[in-house]
């Protein structure tokens, strides 16, 4: 995975460490070597905060990521699509205004994050069954939207660099049809083929699924202007 940051730094990576590893006073004294019994030991009470916190906390973003890391970070505006094309286009009210968020992937979902110190995701998006493609691409910006695999649109994301939403695109179909396949060995209960996921993974799957729920409804259309406006320089991890 690698940081392709250019004028935003989201943490100071001693030259010794990679993007992979973490630094909290938790996660920095687990070390790949430990990731037996003192993981399950970590996620459990992981799991354990964030249920008596009802969502709220437990599964910030240093957590999510584990010791392996994320498949891909970024910030990005965020906005429910209608579910009918034509874009940004449209009214819209206070409660349904694109935000910028902060997009953590891991394994088959998307976390959206008010920012990358908030405690816990805001919502998440299964990819399995999902097909992610740019769309458009400007000088300021590039949008990518998120359909069904019936081409219902679900959403669209908002990027300040094209690099950014190119990588967000593969790696969001690239985790879809990881997803989809592993449905089906769980379906035909070969779960056991599932020799790729690690014990942040399925934390994190776990926390997906209780937070899919907190998805937002699908808004009126919107202009492109009103979605620029909240835009900053984000960063980038793939």
């Amino acid at each position: 995975m690698n940081n392709q940051s250019e004028s935003f730094i989201l943490f100071d990576i001693p030259e010794d460490q990679t993007i992979d590893s973490d630094r909290s006073s938790i996660i920095g004294n687990c070390s790949e070597q430990q990731e037996g019994e003192s993981s399950r030991s970590f996620f459990q009470k992981l799991e354990h905060t964030f249920k008596k916190s009802n969502g709220k906390r437990g599964a910030d973003v240093t957590a999510l990521r584990g010791i392996h890391g994320s498949d891909f970070e970024s910030y990005a505006v965020v906005c429910r699509a209608t579910g009918t094309s034509g874009g940004w286009l449209g009214k819209m009210n206070k409660k349904n205004d694109p935000k910028e968020r902060f997009l953590l992937i891991k394994g088959a979902f998307c976390f959206v994050f008010k920012d990358e110190l908030s405690p816990a995701p805001k919502y998440a998006i299964r990819l399995a069954h999902t097909k992610t493609r740019v769309t458009s691409v400007t000088r300021r910006m590039t949008t990518v939207v998120m359909e069904t695999s019936l081409g219902e649109l679900e959403y669209e994301f908002v990027f300040s660099r094209e690099k950014y939403a190119i990588g967000f695109a593969a790696t969001a179909n690239q985790m879809a049809a990881r997803g989809e396949t592993e449905e089906i060995q769980k379906r035909l209960g070969q779960e056991h083929l599932i020799l790729h996921q690690s014990k942040s993974v399925r934390y994190a799957e776990k926390i997906a699924i209780e937070k899919m729920d907190d998805e937002p409804d699908k808004p009126s259309r919107i202009s492109a202007r009103q979605v620029a406006k909240f835009l900053r320089t984000p960063i980038a991890i793939y």
